[in-house]
């Protein structure tokens, strides 16, 4: 009996176990380079699992987009039982054509590991669709290394779509580090996310080889890493397009189409300045123009100033940097420089620099004129541009000591032989270069008196807060004057009265 029991219990607990299953599904075993396509493993009977770790496959990008779980309930013989079902699904997009493997997962399942069955898919490469077109354009096919490439992606659909899935190989390389474009205003945009990236695409309308199409248009900055040639594409697109109409519901067909493939060459700066080398090289579509101001500028010796330089005309101005400003020589003899500098700012086309710099002597009459290198991409030279000069005007500054603040004590009289200690008053107020900015009140408390203007300052305050203390409490001091007039008419009737009795006690008398 004790065996038997034993034996249902192992039974029982076998019992979920044989139910369960796990099994791999693809919505189709031919696919387009970058198109894609849903991956999913469904486990069957569990009442605990965890997301399968699919790690990385070779020339597949793979995106997890979620689990959905259903309940399975069945009645009979007097008893029911449910059972779950979770599927969890991602998106792969094939990279290469050819024959893809994708192999077993292990999937732990209540405690268990069981395994997905692999599989192949066959890869096609995408083939031009009538009515709809994918374009790669660049102003130019030579770049110089740190020169941003315009890139512009351009659709062209002839019919309704929806669904556009843009695979760029090169987006996330190491070749380019990649910045979306904002499109011209007065158009209609849409966001997009491609690969991790929100761009800004605008539609429009455009005419192509005599036919009109609609048009989503959308740029993107690459700013290459290093030199040598580069292919830029083909690039596909997924998007699912209407194929017929029967009433009031049209169906839609998936599609993917390939781009042309650009060929762009990256030519290598030649060797630059010291400077240079531990900061990106200034490029320039042209002379580079170069603004220079101080503020304030007349200043004491020791006073900070703000210098500012203003960079116009360069290709990338939210990478530039400039040279340290103790780098030249005579700025590190006439000024003091702090290590620490603010970042350019960006304003347009122009990006502006400020630091904070201190006059050593009375000697300098300007910040100099400096010299700054940068690339000419049109000439293909490096070039010399030079900052202006700054003319300030430099007023020498007296030191202050404690021996001349204000009540110090005594100091030594040096025209006496005996150098005896005089007293010293005069302070800070003496000895000050701008004594007439600073005046003590205790001299100054009779002309105040005297002054009329003073006088009313003080006067009409104190006028008008009596005024408005009588207002409020008018009728209390009413009471009291009524009060004492009662008071003393009583007094005088009081005082009448005694009289009389005293004259009447004479009379009696009498």
């Amino acid at each position: 009996m004790k065996y038997l029991l034993s034996i249902c219990l192992l039974v029982l607990s076998l019992f979920p176990l044989a139910g369960q299953s796990v099994r791999a599904s693809v919505e189709s075993s031919e696919v387009y380079l970058g198109q894609p396509f849903e991956y999913r493993i469904i486990i069957e009977g569990t009442t605990d699992a965890q997301v399968p770790e699919l790690g990385t496959l070779e020339g597949i990008t793979i995106r997890y987009k979620g689990a959905s779980t259903s309940m399975v309930s069945s009645f009979g013989g007097g008893s029911s039982s449910s059972s779950k079902t979770i599927t969890y699904t991602w998106s792969f997009t094939p990279l290469k054509k050819g024959t893809l493997i994708i192999p077993s997962f292990s999937i732990e399942v209540d405690g268990k590991v069981l395994k997905t069955a692999s599989g192949t898919i066959t890869v096609k490469s995408p083939e031009p669709i009538e009515g709809f077109h994918l374009f790669l354009e660049t102003d130019k096919k030579e770049y110089w290394e740190g020169e941003p490439i315009i890139l512009t992606i351009k659709w062209l659909f002839s019919s309704s779509v929806s669904n556009p899935v843009f695979n760029i190989p090169f987006l996330n390389s190491q070749l380019f580090t990649t910045e979306s474009q904002v499109p011209p205003p007065g158009n209609d945009v849409f966001k997009l996310n491609i690969d991790g990236l929100d761009v800004l695409a605008m539609q429009t309308a455009e005419i192509y080889k005599g036919q009109q199409y609609s048009s989503l248009i959308f740029g993107l900055k690459l700013l290459p890493e290093k030199s040598g040639p580069v292919k830029l594409g083909p690039i596909t697109l997924a998007f699912d397009s209407a194929e017929r109409s029967s009433g009031f519901r049209t169906s839609y067909k998936s599609s993917v189409i390939p781009s042309n493939q650009l060929d762009i060459e990256i030519r290598e700066l030649p060797s630059l300045s010291d400077y240079t080398q531990n900061s990106p090289v200034i490029l320039s579509d042209g002379p580079l123009q170069i603004k220079a101001s101080a503020n304030p500028q007349r200043v004491h010796i020791g006073d900070p100033l703000t210098y500012i330089i203003s960079v116009l005309q360069s290709v990338s101005p939210e990478s530039i940097e400039l040279p340290p400003l103790n780098f030249y020589e005579e700025m590190e003899k006439s000024f003091s420089i702090p290590q620490r500098r603010s970042p350019g700012k960006v304003e347009g086309d122009q990006v502006i620099f400020s630091q904070t710099i201190r006059v050593k002597n009375g000697e300098v009459d300007k910040i100099p004129e400096l010299q700054l290198q940068y690339f000419n991409i049109q000439s293909g030279k490096l070039e010399t541009a030079l900052i202006p000069f700054v003319e300030l005007e430099v007023l020498e500054t007296e030191v202050i000591t404690s021996a001349n603040l204000e009540s110090t004590g005594y100091t030594v009289n040096e025209s006496d032989d005996k150098n005896e200690l005089v007293s010293n008053d005069e302070g800070l107020l003496y000895n000050f270069s701008t004594e007439k900015l600073l005046k003590r009140f205790d001299r100054d408390r009779k002309s105040v008196l005297k002054n009329p203007l003073y006088l009313l300052f003080f006067l009409i305050p104190l006028v008008v807060y009596s005024a408005l203390v009588i207002y409020k409490y008018r009728a209390y001091l009413l009471s009291l004057f009524r009060f004492r007039r009662e008071s003393s008419d009583f007094t005088r009737i009081y005082n009448e009265l005694i009289n009389a009795k005293e004259i009447d006690q004479q009379v009696l008398r009498k």
